[in-house]
């Protein structure tokens, strides 16, 4: 059975969603504030995720994690994500799972996905709310241990998370 896809937007489809909730690791600020970011006491949520997820392995922020969001987003509800993490997806060298941390949102923790070998690529894309104007931070963890990030900065207009 073949789907024939009708919008422009970018999608996914069903397979490709299973395949990237198998597989991939992301995170953290820009190198020169990642500290203050993590410092501030208001983000005493955020720094519980980090510290589980990494296990206090410093995180290096490099081109190899890609994480696009828009500069600005109107409405907070439906803000479009996309990551990418450059591996080779081999048993040697791998990414084994990524997290998505959002640091003013109620709740930081957006996704946590794994990666193996057979993913064959570690990327993902979908919609997230955003509570207000803030962070998002993408946390990559090979299969050697090491943990990759990125972050992007987004201006919320509406916010995604008011009830």
């Amino acid at each position: 059975m073949t789907h024939r896809r009708t919008n422009t937007q970018p999608t996914i489809t069903r397979r490709e969603a299973i395949i990237g909730a198998v597989s991939c690791a992301v995170f953290i600020a820009d190198p020169a504030s990642s500290a203050s970011v993590l410092a501030a006491p208001d983000n005493a949520a955020l720094l519980e995720e980090i510290q589980r997820f990494t296990g206090g392995t410093e995180v290096v922020m490099d081109e190899r994690v890609t994480l696009e969001l828009p500069d600005s987003a109107e409405n907070g509800h439906i803000v479009p994500l996309r990551l990418v993490v450059k591996s080779p997806m081999t048993d040697e060298d791998h990414v084994s799972e990524v997290l998505l941390l959002a640091e003013a949102n109620p709740k930081p923790r957006i996704a946590a996905l794994e990666f193996t070998p057979e993913c064959g690529r570690c990327a993902f894309q979908t919609r997230v709310r955003l509570a207000e104007s803030q962070r998002v931070f993408a946390l990559a963890r090979m299969n050697n241990g090491s943990v990759y990030g990125a972050s992007k900065g987004v201006k919320v207009t509406i916010s995604g998370c008011a009830g």
